[in-house]
Order: C-alpha cells, then structure tokens, then sequence
C-alpha cells in the first residue's frame, strides 16, 4: 500500500523534501509540459456526460489527486510526479496506485479536488485545489 504524508499550503517541509524540490519541479522532457512555477496550479473541472473531467494550469504532472465529500472519496497517487491533466473522476490515470471505483458524485452537492506534488519518498505538497457542484449535463437533443 503506498502511504503518504501530504503537506498543505503553507505547512513546514522536512529539511530533505527541500533538498529535491528542485527534482520535482524541473523542466519536463515533454515539451507540451509546463515547469510548475512555485508548485502552484489553477485546478479546474468541468462537468460532462462522463462525469467531472478535473484540469490544472499550468499543464504539468502531478504525484496526487483528492477528491473530497464528507470524506476522501477517490484519491490516485503515484510516487512520482506522473498524473496529467485532464484527469475524469473515476479513470484511474497511468502510473497511479488503482484501487476501489469511487462512489457516484451527486449532482448539487459540494465537493473539493486537490492536486499535489511528489517531492521524494512519501512527501507530497498541495499544490492547488477548488470547489465543485457536479451539474446536470444536457444529454440529448430539444
């Protein structure tokens, strides 16, 4: 099981998750791939016929997502910075820790998404996160 201490905004690093920030963050090979900038994202998620589809920008990789209710419902994690954007609830990206399918989101009410990234080992550092109310999404025609 992969276990992992996940730090908030704000919270104090250990002294070696400073030391590998700088391996993290750097420049990807992928030339579509943005560095991200002060491990800051904009987290943003659109409803469709698949359900919520979870995006950040800029578009860099992450070591982990949440998803949060009432609880932590979905949660894909990797011991690398992996996850790319866009992400759909439920899908399992490559690269992460696959486990139970998540439950149903309903419609109206609120829930959180946090993207974080892998610093080394088991640290990770939220790097952004937003609020959302799945909508009913028109499926048909009038």
């Amino acid at each position: 099981m992969l276990r992992a201490r996940l730090w908030s905004a704000g919270a104090a690093l250990p002294a070696g998750a400073v030391c590998c920030a700088w391996l993290a963050c750097r420049q990807p090979t992928d030339s579509t791939l943005a560095v991200c900038p002060g491990d800051s994202v904009v987290v943003s998620v659109a409803s469709t016929t698949d359900g919520p589809e979870i995006s950040w920008t800029p578009r860099c990789a992450m070591g982990a997502l949440q998803v949060i209710g009432t609880a932590v419902l979905w949660s894909p994690m990797a011991d690398s910075n992996v996850i790319l954007p866009p992400v759909r609830y439920g899908q399992w990206p490559a690269g992460t820790v696959a486990g139970a399918s998540p439950p149903a989101l309903r419609e109206g009410e609120a829930y959180d998404i946090w993207v974080w990234r892998w610093y080394g080992g088991s640290v990770y550092f939220r790097a952004g996160g937003e609020s959302f109310v799945p909508m009913p999404v028109w499926k048909g025609r009038p």
